[in-house]
This record gives C-alpha cells, structure tokens and sequence, in this order.
C-alpha cells in the first residue's frame, strides 16, 4: 500500500473515482461510502460512531475523540459546467450535514476541493455564505 511508512490518520479525497460502498482494505484500513470517499486508518475504526453519503459529492464519518465527537466531511463541490440548481442542491445537502454536526454538538473537519474563489461568481458567494 502506498501510504505504508507515512503517518497518517484520516484522509478526505474530491474528485475521486470511487464506487462506493463501505469497504475494508489491505491492513484493515477502512473506506467509507461515495465517490468522495473517507478512508480512516485501522487503529481508529472502532472509533467511528457514524457514517454517511447524503449524496455522490459528500460523504461523511463521526469519530469518537477525547473531546467528544468529530464529524470528518469529504466533499467534491459541482464546477462551472454543471447547473446552478445542482450546486444550490449540493449546498443545501452540505449545510445539513454541518448543521447536523452542530446540532450534535460535533467538531467539524471539512476538507475537499470547492471549485471556486472566494467572492468570485455564484460559486464564491456560495461558499462565502456556508463559511
């Protein structure tokens, strides 16, 4: 496996080619759900509490930590070819996810690629809003 000799903990892809589905992979390092999918290292899988794919652009796991729960959000955002109806869908499925999270009382690690700059379009003042 090409992450063997790195430290690491948990990873957030976009814009990766993935089937889906829960999987455990070589070590026992697991990968959770969607296109844009979590892998989480196999020392801490039996700290994940929850996970979910509300949709092919997000995905998301709740990790037990000491401090309590952390929600880790993978995320792809829709780029300038697809319909702004679909990124005010993705949005409104995003927030849900972080307002959950809130809601729950989780931190929240969110990380992806968002196909913008801030203040720049339609795009931009949508992710100047959800931050």
């Amino acid at each position: 496996m090409e992450l063997a000799g790195i430290e690491w903990d948990i990873i957030l892809f976009s814009e990766t080619r993935y089937a889906g589905g829960n999987i455990v992979l070589e070590g026992g390092h697991h990968m959770f759900a969607s296109s844009e999918p979590t892998m989480v290292n196999c020392k801490h899988v039996r700290d994940i509490k929850f996970s979910q794919a509300p949709s092919s652009r997000i995905c998301f796991v709740d990790k037990m930590m000491e401090a309590g729960v952390t929600r880790f959000v993978a995320t792809y955002t829709p780029h300038m070819g697809w319909e702004t109806h679909d990124l005010y869908r993705y949005y409104d499925q995003l927030t849900w996810v972080l307002d959950d999270a809130r809601r729950h009382g989780r931190t929240i690690v969110l990380g992806g690629d968002f196909n913008t700059q801030l203040g720049v379009g339609i795009r931009g003042d949508c992710l100047a809003d959800l931050a």
